[in-house]
């Protein structure tokens, strides 16, 4: 019977997408997670340079590394969501210079989850899991 009132109650399940959406948004789902990693590294090694007063030669080689590691994810999410490399070549760019790249992951991210919302995932801190694509 489908009107069972004594029926227990189904689960909710994710959105109904189509499968070029999900194969759309999977990879940005990826993306998303890596920017977010990098930007929680970011964060802990400018507290730790910072507040452990690191000096100059480790500094560079902190702000070297997170810049590349940064501008990879941050390259990949940008070209995944603004579909344009030049938005991609540009976030690569701003992620390359110490704090401002931490506002070029913020804007590409913020970006990325106003994408997976509007199709009705759901996002958290470290952005949507790539197994409700699946």
């Amino acid at each position: 019977m489908a009107n069972d009132p004594y029926q227990a109650p189904t689960a909710a399940s994710a959105p109904q997408a189509d499968a070029s959406l999900k194969a759309r948004l999977r990879p940005i789902a990826v993306s998303q997670r890596w920017v977010n990693l990098m930007v929680l590294a970011s964060l802990i090694a400018f507290l730790a340079i910072f507040l452990l007063g690191i000096g100059d030669p480790l500094r560079l080689i902190v702000f070297a590394a997170l810049g590349v590691l940064s501008a990879a994810a941050v390259t990949q999410l940008a070209y995944r969501v603004y579909e344009s490399a030049v938005a991609a070549v540009l976030a690569a760019i701003g992620c390359l210079v110490p704090y401002v790249s931490l506002v070029v992951m913020v804007v590409v991210n913020q970006s990325a989850t106003k994408m997976v919302k509007a199709a009705g995932y759901q996002v958290g801190l470290l952005g949507a899991d790539p197994k409700q694509f699946d």
